[in-house]
């Protein structure tokens, strides 16, 4: 009885097979980016004390496209068009 329920939820999600795909992939880039973050800023503190500033300004500039990617999957992932 269980499986024949399994059986009819899984025929109904492969209709949905392109936007379970954006989720999932969304989803796993949303985790990749917030843990991400932090790397950059720790990365970012150890230029600083070395004084190598333009590597700051990198890491800073990498930092907001990061953001930005996350912001465009955590929007992808709570919404479609």
């Amino acid at each position: 009885m269980f499986n024949k329920y399994l059986i009819r939820l899984i025929r109904q999600m492969l209709g949905y097979r392109k936007n379970s795909l954006i989720i999932i992939i969304s989803i796993i880039a949303t985790s990749a980016v917030s843990m991400l973050g932090p790397l950059f800023i720790g990365l970012s503190v150890d230029y600083i004390l070395d004084l190598r500033f333009r590597l700051v300004v990198l890491f800073s500039i990498i930092y907001i496209l990061v953001y930005f990617i996350n912001y465009i999957a955590s929007k992808k992932r709570t919404f479609f068009p």
